[in-house]
């Protein structure tokens, strides 16, 4: 009965050259924003447009939909699931209705701007809030963040999982962090994995996931347990330094570099993460000596440079410490992209420059000499898809200018790849730097003067959930009104999704579409869809943008859409402007 019924309403359209492209099923990301929660007061009166869905309906679930949702979180990597059945009720369908197609002049672009704000695990900063939580404490925590971010207009949350050769996810290879669990290596809450639910949370709110970790702290100065027997410090303790009051992994040790790239690895091919994220820490910032006149602390990797020399080597010093890390860039930009090309790798280095290279005026603390960070030739290299320099000055601060630096990075990226500036947005109502929202809002309008600077990255989430100063409310009324999609990456990209052909719904309008016989290329497949919408020729064009697993497409009759199918990097198919008629 449901074939017979089903071959009845396959009346796929023939779009020709014009008919361009659906993939899915339209979302309730929209309707997010429709009621603004209490915590950062946002004005539940806004009238934006992102807040709106089209049918104005509660959007189905994931598990409604039926999601392709693994133990861990992660959407299925084959074609998506594409249903004509109704969500309530598939053996009762109605008489599908008609698509007409549309002859525009002129189609609306799909409007794109990383906007997205790091989530620190290390010292407890934004999440969990503390250690020792239950299971649904924690998945309280992650969906009213993810909830948050997407209220107020991200589309990316870049998460810590690993600070100090810990993890804050099932690991097999390190012990869990503690601070998520209390003590070093306990037990996962109820068995409950973290990662996964990350994951799935920031898919159903519209949200990219970036995993961020430290590829070379192995204690920080906060923890108070002792190190796990399952810590590298345990495993092979020849690979770990003490150095003031944390531990680090020498990165003269290939064997450390290899520990540290397996772990990405690990997570990397099994969780379906969208970027994998380095921090500022390389070599661990200098130690002043109790006597400032005396030269820092210097870092005790003298045994190793020793036997490089006595084996014939004839770097000095420092740039014998920059090729360690140089290697370890490339390496993991590499191995990553073995695994799965379509996961992005970002760096957010300290953001000056080398000193031989810098702008006239910029004055500060050299990465170059201080953490053997030779930024400016992984930029070269392109040894990374999107670079996000910590750029922690006020726009009035003539030393570490902001738009200096904006500018200095952009000319040293080029357009090969993305510039996504680090913003201090924690500095909002922090005591000893007092700033207000506007300096962070200004900071925004001078990165979108940019041409090259595509994004910016907000440090940490925990001042826009509280809404110092109103800057989540600013953000989500003003710079974020509308919203925006990621910027694609189309250097990584063979191929993008082909023009599908629609499938008219029935009378409740929900859309589906054909899909291609048998698997295809990662780059053909389509993972999102981007819907523009309007009433009639003479409103504005509405943008929304859904999972094609997660989030159903329900039109309105008569008014006017135009839609499009993203891949996992963000390449757009062919547009496809239609109406539909009941």
């Amino acid at each position: 009965m449901v074939k017979a019924i089903n071959a009845r309403r396959r009346r796929a359209l023939k779009t020709g050259l014009q008919g361009l492209g659906l993939s899915g099923l339209l979302t309730g990301c929209g309707s997010l924003s429709k009621v603004l929660d209490d915590e950062i007061k946002l004005d539940p009166d806004s009238n934006t447009e992102r807040s709106q869905r089209l049918d104005g309906k509660r959007p189905t679930s994931a598990k409604d939909q039926g999601s392709a949702i693994t133990n861990h979180g992660q959407a299925s990597e084959k074609s998506p699931r594409i249903t004509t059945e109704s969500p309530t009720n598939a053996q009762t369908q109605a008489e599908p209705s008609s698509i007409n197609i549309l002859s525009l002049s002129q189609l609306p672009s799909i409007e794109r701007e990383f906007r997205a704000a790091w989530v620190a695990s290390v010292a407890n900063i934004d999440w969990p809030s503390k250690p020792g939580l239950s299971s649904a404490s924690l998945r309280a925590e992650i969906d009213r963040i993810c909830k948050q971010a997407a209220l107020i207009g991200l589309n990316a949350l870049i998460v810590q999982i690993r600070p100090s050769a810990d993890a804050l996810y099932a690991s097999a290879i390190e012990p869990t962090s503690e601070f998520l669990v209390g003590q070093q290596g306990a037990a996962l809450a109820d068995g409950f994995d973290p990662l996964g639910y990350w994951i799935q949370s920031c898919k159903q709110h519209g949200l990219e996931f970036h995993a961020w970790f430290n590829p070379y702290r192995a204690r920080h100065a906060s923890a108070k347990s002792g190190f796990h027997a399952k810590h590298l410090a345990k495993q092979q303790p020849k690979l770990v330094i003490k150095y003031g009051d944390q531990w680090w992994m020498n990165p003269a040790e290939p064997k450390a570099l290899e520990w540290s790239l397996h772990v990405i690895d690990d997570v990397v091919s099994r969780y379906d993460i969208d970027g994998v994220h380095l921090d500022d820490y390389f070599y661990p910032y200098p130690i002043q000596a109790k006597d400032k006149k005396q030269p820092a602390l210097d870092f005790p990797d003298e045994a190793q440079y020793k036997r490089y020399r006595q084996l014939g080597g004839r770097l000095d010093k420092p740039d014998w410490r920059r090729s360690h890390v140089d290697t370890m860039v490339q390496k993991l930009y590499q191995r990553v992209h073995k695994q799965k090309p379509w996961v992005r790798v970002g760096i957010s280095p300290f953001g000056i420059g080398k000193p031989a290279l810098r702008p006239a005026g910029i004055q500060g603390f050299s990465q170059y000499d201080q953490l053997f960070a030779d930024v400016e030739r992984w930029c070269s290299e392109a040894w990374l898809d999107y670079l996000a320099p910590q750029l922690y000055w006020k726009i009035e601060q003539q030393s570490q200018s902001f738009e200096v630096l904006l500018k200095y990075w952009s000319e040293r990226l080029g357009s090969k790849r993305h510039l996504w500036p680090g913003l201090y947005t924690s500095s909002i109502g922090q005591a000893g730097r007092m700033w207000t929202s506007s300096e962070i809002l200004a900071q925004i309008e001078r990165q979108g003067r940019e041409p090259l600077a595509t994004g910016h990255i907000h440090f940490s989430m925990v001042a826009l959930l509280n809404d110092r100063d109103q800057i989540a409310t600013r953000l989500h009324k003003g710079p974020y009104q509308r919203p925006s999609l990621v910027p694609s990456s189309p250097w990584l990209s063979k191929g993008r999704p082909e023009h599908p052909q629609l499938i008219a719904p029935d009378q409740r309008g929900i859309l589906s579409w054909e899909r291609p016989l048998g698997s295809q290329p990662w780059g053909t497949t389509a993972t999102r869809w981007v819907l523009h919408h309007r009433a009639n020729d003479q409103s504005a064009w509405s943008m929304t943008h859904g999972d094609v697993n997660l989030n159903p497409i329900v039109l309105k009759a008569k008014e006017q859409y135009v839609l499009r199918l993203l891949n996992r990097v963000g390449e757009a198919s062919d547009a496809i402007a239609f109406t539909w008629q009941i």
